[in-house]
């Protein structure tokens, strides 16, 4: 065997490799994860036997596939390993030991040292206690940058997260140390919280300067809450001197804030679990709704910006060329509500110029079953509603299928343009889904039925969809069927009859030539059937590409059907925490065209 390291060190590798050789024959590995008998067997440095399916040569470099190595207890698979006279290199390594198994993103050894990238394993633990922090016994992800492997087959993981599978609890360890069923750490920390002077006994746990990440990565601090001290009891925390801190740099200082983040428990060990829990489901509440950025056409201001209370507030300014909008939207006992002055649903997308406000009030409570509420007065001439009422839902599930029936039940009146009516209302609705392989059918059915005093209304609709995906490439057809009969009295509450064909196709070839991906080639179309034509017939692509460190994703589109030709392109950077960049947008009509660009700021 030929291998492609300097002849003055080929000899002592060919010596070493029949003395390992002979030695297999006689001796069996410890590990219950031995690696199997393959074709090619060679001896590298720090690694010891390395087994693979075959060998190939490219220039200097050694290619194993399928290839095997043994470190202790532990055992590491590769598809493809490449070896040099300085050490091995593979890509997507699965790691396997004695309650533990998992992948790394790529091993690297060099001499006698081999180190793993993107770890991620699932491992069981008993009850182990860091610190004062403790750990309930069971099944653990843990998730590190990088990890050395140790001689005997142990992992030096430094800087870890650990989670919990059952409990979903996040820790952090410092210094971490992994060796057969046995986890070490020099300290561990509740992850969000980063503390010290850390106090606790039940129902109340306390501490000096202390940093709550809310970023979705737990251990991301490119937006931060810090504070001076906190106090967490099984009520609320209160954060003395808080601030906010992005990208380092600490904003002017709210002075006391209270949270809700709780501690509560009977025991040490409740309390802190229960302030981890709180925490972490407090920055995963405000981080699952990323604040959008509000720029182009004469328009600038925010959305959906936090304000970091028990219900989850969002907060709404933003600067329009005709009005300001100023709204608050939130949650009270599993209604929603919205109060201020809004942009109209029907003006989203639109220029400036049809640009318009709704001012309202609005309190809704729509759960899949049960008590239904709505109560809402808006202007601008839109419709002002009370609604009561009740829904009976029935989930149906049989393999491969699925299905769901609901019945609602409300009474209630409305006013709009001047004119008030009072309305009871029945809807019964059937969904209902079919997989098998390929093919996959989605069905809709529901009878809405109006009785009101100033008319009736009755309409039933029907909608089929089916749709196949074959690897890459995807299709549906869709028949949409509404039927009315009466006419309401109020215009808001008028349903149109429709009858529409839609047609769609996809195809993700990745394939990519220069650094630019074509990502998806796509169309989509739909047939009018009351109207006689098409009102949507686009064909779209999409590329990508990596430009200085930012991903530039341009969709070139063109619509038959409206005679439209456009194109969008997104520009974004990311960060640990944030996805920042601009959106531009161009099209073109036979009779006019425009421009229009905005920028975007989104948390990941």
């Amino acid at each position: 065997m030929k291998l492609p390291f300097p002849a003055s060190r080929r000899l002592a590798r060919a010596g070493r490799l029949i003395w390992a050789c002979a030695l297999l024959g006689t001796l069996s590995y410890a590990s219950a994860q031995a690696c199997p008998e393959r074709e090619v067997e060679i001896e590298q440095e720090g690694l010891g036997v390395v087994r693979a399916a075959s060998l190939e040569y490219e220039e200097e470099v050694a290619v194993l596939e399928s290839a095997c190595f043994e470190t202790g207890q532990l055992r590491f698979d590769a598809r493809v390993a490449r070896a040099v006279e300085a050490g091995v290199d593979a890509q997507d390594v699965q790691l396997s030991g004695p309650g533990l198994q998992g992948r790394a993103q790529r091993a690297s050894s060099e001499g006698t040292e081999l180190r793993l990238f993107g770890v991620d394993l699932v491992l069981t633990l008993p009850s182990l206690v860091f610190g004062a922090v403790p750990l309930p016994p069971g099944q653990y992800a843990l998730m590190a940058d990088r990890a050395d492997v140790l001689p005997e087959g142990g992992l030096r993981l430094g800087d870890a997260a650990l989670t919990h599978l059952q409990t979903r609890d996040r820790y952090r360890l410092v210094d971490a140390l992994l060796q057969g069923e046995r986890l070490s750490a020099a300290r561990a920390e509740l992850v969000r919280i980063e503390t010290t002077q850390l106090q606790a006994r039940p129902n109340r746990v306390s501490a000096g300067p202390s940093e709550l990440g809310l970023c979705r990565d737990p251990r991301s601090r490119e937006l931060a809450l810090r504070a001076s001290s906190f106090v967490a009891t099984p009520q609320s925390t209160i954060l003395t001197g808080a601030r906010l801190q992005l990208f380092g740099l600490g904003l002017p200082s709210f002075g006391t804030v209270t949270l809700p983040i709780t501690a509560r428990g009977d025991t040490l060990g409740e309390s802190l679990g229960n302030l981890a829990g709180s925490a972490q489901a407090f920055g995963e509440r405000v981080s699952r709704v990323a604040p959008q950025l509000l720029t182009g056409e004469g328009r600038f201001g925010v959305r959906d910006l936090p304000l970091f209370d028990a219900t989850g507030s969002r907060l709404n300014v933003a600067v329009h060329p005709r009005y300001l909008e100023f709204g608050v939207r939130t949650s009270v006992d599993g209604a929603d509500v919205e109060i201020g002055i809004f942009q109209d649903p029907d003006t989203e997308g639109r220029s400036a110029a049809d640009d318009r406000p709704l001012p309202q009030l609005a309190l809704t409570r729509r759960p899949v079953s049960g008590l239904q509420l709505a109560l809402a007065f808006r202007g601008s001439d839109e419709l002002s509603e009370s609604r009561v009422g009740y829904a009976w839902n029935v989930p149906l599930s049989d393999g491969t299928r699925s299905a769901s029936a609901q019945l609602l039940l409300e009474a209630g009146w409305a006013h709009q343009v001047g004119l008030t009516d009072a309305f009871a209302r029945v809807q019964p609705r059937l969904d209902g889904t079919w997989r098998a392989g390929a093919l996959g059918v989605d069905v809709r059915a529901l009878i809405d039925a109006y009785a009101l005093a100033g008319g009736s209304q009755l309409n039933g609709e029907a909608a089929v969809r089916f749709g196949v995906t074959q690897g890459q490439l995807k299709l549906f057809v869709e028949q949409v069927e509404r039927q009315v009969w009466g006419r309401a009295l109020l215009p808001a509450l008028q349903v149109d009859p429709a009858r529409t064909t839609g047609f769609g196709a996809s195809l993700t070839p990745a394939v990519s030539f220069a650094g630019v991906e074509l990502r998806t080639v796509g169309y989509l179309s739909r047939f009018d059937w009351r109207s006689q034509r098409f009102d949507q017939g686009e064909l779209s692509a999409t590329l990508a590409a990596r430009v200085l460190d930012s991903e530039v994703v341009p969709t070139l589109s063109y619509d038959w059907a409206q005679e439209r030709l456009g194109l969008r392109t997104e520009v974004t950077r990311s960060s640990e925490c944030f996805a920042y960049g601009v959106v531009v947008e161009a099209y073109r009509f036979p009779d006019r065209s425009g421009l229009s660009a905005r920028l975007k700021l989104n948390l990941r």
